[in-house]
């Protein structure tokens, strides 16, 4: 019909010979319809061969259509539950930048230690995939997508760690870590997958204060779980534990050691320093190096509630089969959380506030448990104790618990020094002898330099 009328009409324009425009008009609109139709024919023709060349093209599609709200999925209830290690809140660390990006920006440093997806239904489900998305005030900024090849790694990583006897020794107390854990992506009746250790790093205009994570499964059903992202409020002012020029190795922006333990992630190793070195003459002695014997000092007043001595320091440092038969004689007598961190005091400040210090040296504990101690006071000395100590350092940590086992790292701000030296910018300044080279290289260290200024 609407050819028909578009016919009368150009054979009457021809007929009449007036009004040209309409006739280019029509020609016009003729034009764009037939190459509209061979376009909408491209198109379909190359999504048929995305599917064809990519068999997980219609679960990624799936995926990013529900990112962007045009899924059709349905929510499942309660019954598969998604939970975090990390507790009610994941403390982040924020950097303010401006000058080196030449845009105001924040730095978002996150991490979830641990995901836990239970199934506490009646039925066996099937993950497909999973993305993790953040955002600030209800707009997402970032989304990681865990298809499922990804995930199957992510689960085998997650559920060995989780299942291993010693960690199901030494958190047995933490209902976290209790279940029955699955290899896969299948969960069965009351079981459980856990993934582990999620980091984010990125920019965004305002602080992430949002972390929702979606799993999709096999029959297009949708769990979800938001956790809510924050900076710790800190409620005591706090003094660093040693003085001098120090190297922090491993601070709480490096991606190593420390940041993948939910107890120990905004840890510092100290070591001092001497023109750009830790020692004099030979390293495998521990007292040619300067932190070896130097004073440690309570950071804020508070009261000793737990402390461990009499652990025998490690003879030659970096002798990794001398330290890991020390660790086994004083297993004999301790517990491995103890054992790995060899003579210890832990410092109640009030608050929900507690400070750790490890690998002290041996008989150099200073205070007793339910001593008072003030602010600057030397409760011990710095020593190489421990089957978690490779050569002298402090392992300082800030937690909400004297209880490793519950204990949860916090961030911490010190009033005696240039807290900006636990970032990225003041990284990589000192050059290292050659076999710290070599041996920090290979676990992935980095390194800040600090100096402590008298307190005002």
């Amino acid at each position: 019909m609407f050819a028909k009328i578009l016919l009368t009409k150009y054979f009457n324009m021809i007929e009449n010979r007036n009004n040209y425009i309409f006739l280019k008009y029509i020609f016009i609109v003729i034009f764009i319809t037939l190459i509209g139709c061979s376009y909408s024919k491209v198109v379909k023709d190359n999504n048929d061969k995305d599917e064809e060349m990519n068999p997980n093209y219609k679960n990624t599609k799936l995926v990013f259509d529900k990112a962007k709200g045009k899924s059709k999925v349905s929510v499942l209830d309660d019954k598969i539950k998604i939970s975090i290690s990390n507790g009610p809140v994941i403390y982040a660390l924020y950097g303010q930048y401006g000058l080196i990006r030449d845009i105001e920006s924040y730095r978002n440093n996150f991490m979830i230690n641990k995901i836990k997806i239970t199934n506490e239904s009646k039925k066996e489900i099937k993950l497909k995939s999973c993305i993790i998305s953040v955002g600030v005030e209800g707009k997402t900024y970032n989304q990681t997508i865990l298809d499922e090849e990804w995930l199957k790694k992510e689960i085998h990583l997650g559920v060995n760690k989780i299942t291993n006897p010693k960690i199901q020794e030494l958190y047995k107390e933490n209902s976290f870590y209790s279940g029955v854990f699955t290899d896969g992506l299948l969960i069965g009746h009351e079981k459980s997958v856990v993934l582990q250790n999620q980091f984010f790093d990125l920019y965004t205009p305002k602080k992430i204060d949002t972390l929702l994570i979606e799993c999709f499964l096999e029959d297009d059903h949708l769990i979800n779980a938001k956790f809510k992202v924050g900076e710790y409020e800190q409620k005591n002012k706090y003094i660093f534990p040693m003085k001098g020029d120090l190297a922090i190795i491993g601070g709480p922006y490096h991606i190593w050691g420390h940041r993948i333990s939910l107890l120990s992630e905004f840890a510092f190793d100290v070591m001092k320093v001497k023109d750009g070195r830790f020692y004099k003459d030979d390293p495998f002695k521990p007292e040619n190096h300067f932190c070896y014997g130097q004073d440690i000092m309570a950071p804020a007043d508070g009261v000793v509630v737990n402390l461990g001595d009499g652990i025998v320091d490690n003879r030659t440092p970096y002798d990794f089969k001398e330290i890991e038969l020390q660790a086994k004689k004083e297993l004999k007598n301790l517990p491995l959380m103890f054992a790995s961190g060899g003579n210890f005091i832990i410092i109640d400040h009030g608050k929900s506030e507690f400070s750790s210090f490890n690998h002290l040296l041996n008989k150099s504990v200073k205070v007793k448990k339910g001593d008072v101690v003030k602010q600057g006071q030397v409760i011990a000395k710095c020593g190489n104790s421990g089957s978690g100590s490779t050569s002298p350092h402090l392992h300082f940590q800030f937690m909400n618990n004297s209880n490793y086992v519950f204990a949860k790292g916090l961030p911490i701000v010190f009033e005696n020094l240039d807290n900006g030296a636990f970032s990225d910018d003041a990284l990589n300044r000192m050059k290292l002898p050659t076999e710290f080279e070599k041996l920090f290289k290979g676990w992935g260290a980095e390194f800040s330099l600090v100096k402590t200024i008298p307190k005002k």
